[in-house]
């Protein structure tokens, strides 16, 4: 018979609640800690590698200034459609019923 409880360490786990231990919490907390500053100490030794771009960094706003313009300007073209068929709408309508299809 399986047990409603169980305990690894100083973590004790039961159905649906975990109880933790203060000390376990410092503990994880401070190898976080440890292992982002070693990280970032790694990477101010190793120096920086400048990669240029291929166009001024400017410009790639003003790219994307155009291209959301013209998504825009496409999107809207789009209003209003239905109401430019209502007459084939309404025909749809007779012919087949009020009722719609899915």
């Amino acid at each position: 018979m399986a047990h409603p409880w169980l305990t690894v360490g100083r973590v004790m786990v039961t159905n649906q609640t975990r109880y933790t231990s203060g000390y376990s919490t410092i503990v994880l907390i401070a190898g976080v800690l440890m292992s982002t500053i070693a990280t970032i100490a790694v990477a101010a030794e190793a120096g920086h590698q400048l990669n240029e771009l291929w166009m001024p960094a400017p410009l790639f706003g003003v790219v994307m200034f155009v291209l959301f313009t013209a998504l825009a300007i496409v999107t809207f073209s789009f209003r209003d459609v239905a109401n430019r068929h209502a007459e084939k709408a309404e025909a749809y309508a007779r012919e087949h019923g009020a009722q719609q299809h899915h």
